[in-house]
């Protein structure tokens, strides 16, 4: 007896977009503000999610996702975010009426 499996291809591709998006964006912090970033965003997104999964019984969508999702991220950093600045505190800038950047 075969089993067949299933994929909800929307579900993957929307998981792994909002996966990949927190990992680029983990990549691109501060390396003081890594820690903030993995509890503000990454473990409600993973609380969430797994209860989807159980709810719905997709583990293997969320997995394929969470392996797509680390695969874009590091794609993205090899491609384009190595050659990009390391993102520090100290190059922000406010704009306002009297100081627009020039």
């Amino acid at each position: 007896m075969e089993s067949e499996i299933h994929l909800n291809l929307t579900s993957i591709l929307v998981l792994t977009v909002g996966y990949g998006l927190i990992w680029i964006v983990f990549v691109r912090a501060p390396k003081k503000r890594r820690v903030i970033i993995l509890l503000v965003l990454l473990a409600p997104m993973m609380f969430f999610t797994i209860r989807w999964a159980n709810y719905r019984g997709s583990w293997t969508e969320l997995l394929i996702a969470f392996l797509f999702s680390i695969l874009l991220a590091f794609t993205w950093w090899l491609v384009i975010g190595r050659t990009l600045e390391t993102a520090s505190d100290d190059n922000i800038r406010v704009w306002s009426k009297d100081d627009p950047f020039e």
